[in-house]
């Protein structure tokens, strides 16, 4: 599980840098799963892109949605207007911008973000990115080879 804020300068540098090695590595061949938990928690625009998440995922395009979030976070932008997101939503294939648009405004977005802030806080997670492997926790933007051990220390211990 990754507990990730879209405005978050180390989440923008763990999608760029290392989530392509664990996709191709481990989630194109079946071996895991990678959960999203909105982690709301950085800036005034955490919660308005957390809703702009979901609102991708209305149309299933949510991890189309947050490689170009994280793009735009990676080249150290800090520029979330709704405008801005608006924007980014444009770049991606096959989502309808009108239809994200007005989700940006659903209330029920909005409460399933807070819900999921207040968990993640419940659970104690109080920066980004925080990952949970397994049984294992690790925090920050980790080089892939952090994520190999643990990942193959969890798959080794499942057999």
């Amino acid at each position: 599980m990754e507990y990730a804020d879209f405005t978050c300068p180390y989440c923008g540098a763990f999608a760029a840098e290392t989530l392509p090695a664990l996709l191709d590595e481990y989630v194109e061949p079946g071996h895991v799963r990678i959960e999203w938990r909105d982690t709301p928690i950085l800036t005034d625009h955490s919660v308005e892109t957390a809703i702009a998440g979901r609102a991708a995922a209305e149309q299933d395009l949510f991890w189309e949605f947050s490689r170009e979030m994280f793009a735009h976070t990676y080249s150290g932008s800090k520029d979330y207007r709704r405008e801005t997101l608006i924007g980014i939503a444009d770049k991606v294939k096959g989502l309808d911008t009108a239809a994200f648009t007005a989700a940006l405004d659903d209330p029920g977005l909005a409460a399933a973000v807070d819900r999921e802030a207040d968990e993640s806080r419940n659970l104690g997670v109080s920066g980004t990115p925080t990952f949970i492997v397994g049984d294992q926790i690790l925090q920050g933007a980790q080089p892939v080879d952090a994520f190999r051990q643990v990942i193959d220390a969890q798959l080794e211990g499942i057999g």
